[in-house]
């Protein structure tokens, strides 16, 4: 990929919230998982300050974060993707359609109270 961000100096895992890695998540495609992984480290730390930005592109991912701006580049959009799947809660929904019986349980009741 032809980009001026920087690569992290370390591979970026998530272990909290992908153990199994980005790529066996079912949320990221290849693509978006090498991204991550090799970009992650310099975007977190670009994120919160760590890491001042040194080109054009890093600034624009900045003001993408920080200040509202439509993403631009893939990078931007699967940073955009990874901080929307780890800040919101998942739904789950079962598949189960248990309805307990009331009726039969309170008749019960009252006929071992007497």
């Amino acid at each position: 990929m032809n980009t001026q961000i920087r690569q992290g100096a370390t591979r970026f895992y998530d272990n909290q919230k992908f153990a199994r890695g980005f790529q066996k998540s079912g949320d990221f495609t290849l693509k978006e998982s090498d991204l991550l992984t090799r970009y992650g480290t310099t975007l977190a730390q670009l994120e919160n300050g760590q890491l001042q930005p040194e080109n054009a592109e890093e600034q624009q991912f900045v003001s993408v974060i920080h200040d509202g701006a439509t993403a631009q580049s893939d990078i931007e959009k699967v940073w955009l993707k990874y901080l929307r799947l780890t800040k919101t809660p998942r739904r789950f929904h079962a598949v189960t359609s248990y309805r307990r019986n009331t009726d039969y349980i309170d008749a019960n009741l009252a006929a071992a109270d007497t």
